[in-house]
């Protein structure tokens, strides 16, 4: 599952049962950043200055567009575009653009906080216990997606 053929291959063949819920957070993600910048750039940009979430929200419209497209492309069996790559893709650029934009406002700091929570190593003040059960929780459910 974790080799590039199986990722690239054109025309993987039709889709199981199970792959369908596979693709369904897929159309999820895509449809979120439509409804977002559908909302953001038609509905509030009127009433506001351009400013950086207006680039975000045309990024995210062009993003949850070809991502749904792409998402459409697999059951299609369309050669070429039907492979399993590219949604996934397409939801990590989804998500990049707010992520980014996060990063953007916080300070420099925050970013070596967060890799530091990602190694599990604590450099600031004791955490809250739900909150590190939180992070515990969510580390044992990567490490057993990953197996």
């Amino acid at each position: 599952m974790f080799h590039a053929i199986y990722w690239f291959q054109p025309n993987p063949g039709p889709m199981t049962p199970r792959a369908w819920l596979f693709y369904l957070p897929f159309a999820f993600v895509f449809v979120a950043a439509l409804g977002w910048s559908s909302w953001y750039l038609f509905i509030r940009q009127q009433k506001t200055a351009p400013n950086p979430l207006t680039r975000l929200a045309w990024f995210e419209l062009a993003v949850g567009l070809l991502g749904l497209l792409l998402v459409a492309a697999r059951p299609a069996m369309i050669p070429g575009w039907s492979a399993r790559a590219w949604p996934m893709l397409m939801t990590i650029l989804a998500a990049a653009g707010p992520l980014t934009l996060v990063l953007a406002r916080h300070p420099s700091g925050s970013l070596n906080a967060a890799l530091d929570l990602l190694a599990l190593r604590q450099t600031g003040p004791p955490l809250i216990f739900r909150r590190q059960a939180a992070l515990w929780l969510l580390h044992g459910l990567g490490l057993a997606l990953w197996t």
